[in-house]
């Protein structure tokens, strides 16, 4: 391989690892902003004791809802093109991002209100979609440094998950909006602190 090769890789594993960054940012600030856009135009449904997909079957917000949903798919679909190593490492990241983005896509498909089955489905993909960012959370951990405020926020991970199950199984709790942001703010803070480690 001749020198100008060699330069042309390596300039294009900086582009990629920049897309990957740039693409990860992308997807928490559009996914926050759509989030906000629905709180504001129902402000009950987070305080109701029901989840973020309730605002998928209210037709006031079903709209930001799904628009916030698919941008926030695409972009972790851009981060896992990004990806170019093919060592398990990297394959793993790359597969739990690509479940992830089928899955935040699948969510908007699938509105619980509309009977059983979809109700199921909807369940069956929102916990496809908890144990793939917390397997991911514990395999970036465990294949990274040792990192004492990491293994804090996969403790509040596991506990907003743990509220969130309790308050689906209907047994008395009734935060499952509150459980689902914690679980999903402290995955992301899980991956912005590794992120600049992935090597891609």
């Amino acid at each position: 391989m001749n020198k100008k090769n060699k330069i042309y890789i390596k300039t294009e594993k900086i582009l990629k690892e920049e897309d990957f960054y740039k693409n990860f940012i992308y997807a928490q600030i559009f996914g926050l902003i759509f989030l906000l856009i629905c709180m504001l135009l129902r402000p009950q449904i987070p305080f109701g004791g029901k989840g973020v997909s309730a605002f998928g079957v209210n037709y006031i917000t079903f709209l930001p809802y799904s628009i916030g949903y698919l941008l926030y798919a695409y972009f972790i679909q851009k981060c896992s093109q990004a990806i170019l190593k093919k060592d398990n490492y990297s394959k793993w990241i790359k597969y739990s991002l690509n479940i992830i983005a089928i899955c935040f896509v699948a969510l908007i498909f699938t509105p619980y209100a509309i009977n059983t089955q979809f109700n199921d489905i909807h369940t069956t993909v929102s916990t496809t979609l908890f144990l793939t960012e917390l397997i991911l959370s514990m395999y970036l951990i465990n294949k990274n440094s040792y990192n004492f405020k990491v293994s804090l926020f996969l403790v509040i991970q596991i506990i907003g998950g743990l509220i969130s199950m309790l308050s689906i199984a209907n047994n008395g709790l009734h935060y499952l909006f509150e459980g689902e942001i914690i679980f999903q703010v402290a995955f992301v803070l899980i991956a912005s602190v590794y992120i600049k480690e992935l090597n891609l």
